[in-house]
């Protein structure tokens, strides 16, 4: 009896531990994120370059100053049915200030670019299923996944955790996220001591299943994501 009664409080204690180790990395994240953000410029406008596929361009923030990418970046990356894809990779079709582009003739994924004085040059990221068959959509980064920068997003087989974060020149590491943001995916890039961050966050879905690390889209279903933008300065720690 009292080895079932030391079970079942190691079992609790255990439980109560992994909470607040989820907590823990929750703060030190948010904390992370939002003390980076202090910066006395807001962006004002990126600029998108189309030619090909989609690439963001120069940064214009609020006091006038211009910044130049370190790279060229896609506006976004996402796996479908588990294979990377890149805003990058197909030509879009801009209607009045939404870009389309089509992948594998199958996925329409949409980005709505904020005006100049809209704050914090929040866009809208909508994938829809156009085909016949059903899609599966995860590890959505904006400006894509790079090695040369720091982001997160799943890595690894299926599981009940497999956010990890990527630092150049290091081995990934997992990190904990909220219960409500599993799917959550970040990234950074610079230019100069100035920083350009942002969190891309699932906000709703049409006829689809949403899972912890992606979304489920049978024909005709679709999910919608918000990506938030922010500066920093100096270098990411």
């Amino acid at each position: 009896m009292n080895q079932k009664r030391e079970i079942k409080m190691l079992k609790h204690h255990t439980q109560y531990l992994t909470l607040l180790a989820g907590y823990f990395n929750l703060f030190l994240f948010l904390l992370l994120f939002f003390s980076l953000s202090l910066h006395p410029q807001e962006i004002g406008q990126i600029g998108i370059e189309a030619t090909g596929g989609l690439i963001a361009g120069r940064v214009y923030l609020s006091d006038s100053t211009v910044l130049n990418p370190d790279i060229p970046r896609p506006l976004y990356s996402f796996h479908c049915n588990g294979k990377y894809y890149s805003s990058a990779d197909q030509p879009a079709i801009k209607t009045d200030s939404v870009f389309s582009q089509l992948f594998k003739n199958k996925l329409k994924v949409s980005i709505k670019i904020p005006g100049f004085s809209d704050p914090d040059w929040i866009c809208g990221l909508s994938f829809s299923n156009t085909g016949n068959d059903t899609l599966r959509i995860s590890n959505v980064v904006p400006y894509g996944e790079d090695r040369s920068s720091v982001y997160i997003t799943g890595f690894g087989p299926p599981g009940p955790a497999r956010a990890y974060l990527f630092r150049p020149g290091r081995r990934p590491v997992g990190v904990i996220l909220p219960d409500n943001a599993w799917e959550l995916g970040y990234s950074s890039f610079s230019s100069g001591n100035i920083s350009v961050c942002a969190l891309a966050r699932r906000t709703g879905t049409e006829g689809a299943l949403a899972e912890r690390y992606e979304t489920v889209l049978p024909p005709g279903a679709a999910v919608h994501y918000k990506i938030y933008n922010s500066l920093y300065s100096g270098e990411w720690q």
